[in-house]
């Protein structure tokens, strides 16, 4: 495993970690789901201020610095949140831990893509097949440690990604890239691709949100699964999108990313499909797999293609697209759980369907020919020196 993918996988793991023990936080504080639903936007909507930070950051302190010191600064957030309990410093630390977040998330897919583009391979969706897996040994993790205190579990998770950043930190270096002029005036319509970008990043999260926080409880409300069985939905999704992480850069380097992210936005589409029209459990459980698998492709190919539209900023790009990765998570869920009063659970995933289908639609702006066409490579990545 490289550096990078570690950064990806302990990041995955860290924010993991964080959302499994949300009951327990919620019992610590007693507080009821809608306040502690207000405090835990704090992370995202903070992260999404430390993504635009980090572009700012980048040029007078590169990439690799900023990686270097907010990684680790992310897992002491995640080990201090288990030593508190005023609800005040709680706010405090959630959103030093967001702000870390952002600046994580931002810079290291900046950095990923720097570095496919250097290698002349795909590379990210790899990288994002760790942040994947690190994500599922944080649940994991969480569930068998249910019972033990807050105190002693996010420590040592805390702890162990903590030291590990920081060992991994050292070995991170800069790609290798010519310098970008970062004063030469953007050309016409540049930031028009982008947009589009951004826009199906939000559609891709909000359904991501939509599955994770409303997946096992339209299997048990709609399909009227046992609760164990309910509770595989989003394992189900997230082993699903990781295996198809894992395949994604040989898909990418064979049939180029347009392709590719065509083919999973089908697939997505296909599995939203099964999911609304099932009649049993298990059904369902295939449909969210069948999507989990499909989506897992297309935010790799996102942020490639953000810096490819950009070439003079490709970072700025990158930051942007990733607020959009926020904003759809902070939506997503009471998105969905307004569509259900109002109407119904299916109808609410119906309405998913429907995004899946504009991301495919959309498939030529998410896609790239792959890092072999020199035609579509940007020149720089920002703050990459």
């Amino acid at each position: 495993m490289s550096a990078l993918h570690y950064i990806f996988l302990a990041q995955g793991a860290c924010f993991a970690t964080l959302v499994s023990r949300i009951p327990a936080m919620r019992d610590r504080f007693a507080i009821d789901d809608l306040r502690l639903g207000v405090v835990l936007a704090v992370v995202p909507l903070i992260a999404g201020v430390g993504s635009l930070a980090a572009d700012r950051l980048a040029p007078r302190f590169c990439v690799v610095r900023l990686l270097r010191i907010a990684t680790p600064v992310t897992c002491a957030c995640l080990a201090a949140i288990g030593t508190v309990y005023s609800l005040a410093v709680l706010l405090m630390v959630l959103a030093l831990f967001g702000l870390a977040l952002g600046v994580v998330d931002a810079t290291m897919n900046a950095h990923g893509v720097a570095v496919q583009e250097s290698a002349g391979r795909a590379m990210m969706s790899g990288l994002h097949a760790a942040y994947s897996l690190g994500g599922i040994l944080g649940s994991v993790a969480a569930a068998a440690a249910t019972g033990v205190p807050l105190a002693i579990f996010f420590g040592v998770v805390g702890a162990v990604a903590c030291v590990g950043c920081l060992a991994m930190g050292t070995r991170l270096k800069p790609a290798s890239r010519p310098p970008t002029d970062r004063s030469s005036p953007d050309p016409p319509g540049v930031w028009r691709r982008t947009a589009i970008i951004g826009a199906a990043m939000l559609a891709l999260f909000i359904v991501d949100s939509a599955v994770s926080n409303w997946g096992a409880t339209y299997l048990r409300a709609v399909l009227s699964a046992p609760e164990h069985l309910a509770a595989l939905t989003y394992g189900g999704f997230a082993g699903a999108a990781l295996l198809g992480r894992a395949i994604g850069d040989g898909a990418v380097e064979r049939f180029g990313g347009t392709r590719v992210v065509g083919g999973g936005g089908l697939l997505g589409a296909a599995g939203l499909l099964l999911v609304i029209s099932a009649g049993t459990p298990a059904t369902g459980l295939a449909g969210f797999a069948v999507a989990g698998f499909g989506l897992s492709v297309i935010a790799p190919q996102a942020f490639v293609a953000a810096a490819r539209a950009v070439p003079q900023r490709p970072g700025t790009a990158i930051a942007r697209v990733n607020v959009c990765v926020y904003a759809g998570f902070v939506l997503g869920a009471p998105l969905i759980g307004a569509i259900s009063a109002l109407a119904s659970l299916r109808t609410a995933f119906a309405g998913a369907l429907v995004l899946v289908i504009a991301l495919t639609v959309a498939a030529p702006q998410l896609g790239s020919a792959g890092p072999g066409d020199p035609t579509e490579r940007p020149a720089d990545t920002d703050g990459e020196s």
